[in-house]
């Protein structure tokens, strides 16, 4: 019987890409990574374990190495950097078939599917799901969140200053108090990423205060 190691490896040989100057990019297996660091988190909570919730371990972690596989199958089209999670998520079911076919019986590679489309829904009834979605969306908050915002800007040339007038505007219009507000499922993940929040939030401020030159106290 396969394991979850097998799958893994897979997924594994589909993430580390090539990067265009012929060396490995190692951002997408280390994301997955990270992701299923969160998700372990998840599942072992207090919150998860008193609800006795059933989840799918096996299609939950190869729904986490698998979800971001559609950004490798659209590696080559000229618009890969501005498809919409809803082409890349079906991009992504569509690598775990053509992968998962001959090792994982028909009604698991529905199920990787079915997490993995689900974990964009918000309204989504499916454990395995809402967990993903969880992990995920924690990876958006606090000091990697900010990491992960700059990467995206310089693959799209953006600046410092267009990095900041991005942030200000998204927290001028509320949406980081709409996430914390209503993109976790459970209690507990909320509240690390309100932790986070507070974290990236003083980050920002002070990369603000630097950027304009307004940490000289007159000494230099």
């Amino acid at each position: 019987m396969i394991e979850n190691d097998d799958i893994i490896e897979i997924a594994k040989q589909v993430l580390l890409s090539r990067a265009f100057d012929g060396q490995t990019d190692n951002w997408l297996w280390d994301t997955a990574e990270r992701i299923e660091r969160n998700v372990n988190f998840i599942c072992q909570s207090t919150e998860i374990q008193r609800a006795n919730l059933a989840i799918d371990l096996f299609c939950l972690k190869a729904a986490v190495y698998f979800y971001q596989t559609g950004l490798i199958q659209a590696a080559g089209s000229s618009d890969a950097l501005y498809l919409d999670l809803a082409e890349l998520t079906r991009l992504s079911t569509l690598v775990v078939t053509e992968k998962l076919s001959k090792v994982v019986d028909t009604k698991r590679i529905q199920k990787i599917n079915d997490i993995m489309i689900q974990a964009c829904e918000k309204n989504t009834r499916l454990n395995e799901a809402k967990i993903l979605s969880d992990a995920i969306n924690l990876d958006d908050i606090g000091s990697v969140g900010i990491f992960n915002q700059a990467r995206t800007g310089a693959l799209h040339k953006k600046s410092i200053s267009q990095l900041l007038n991005n942030y200000k505007k998204k927290a001028d219009y509320g949406y980081w108090q709409a996430r914390l507000n209503e993109s976790f499922h459970f209690k507990n993940t909320a509240k690390i990423a309100n932790k986070r929040f507070a974290i990236m939030t003083a980050f920002m401020q002070n990369l603000e205060k630097e950027s304009a030159s307004l940490d000289f106290d007159g000494t230099v």
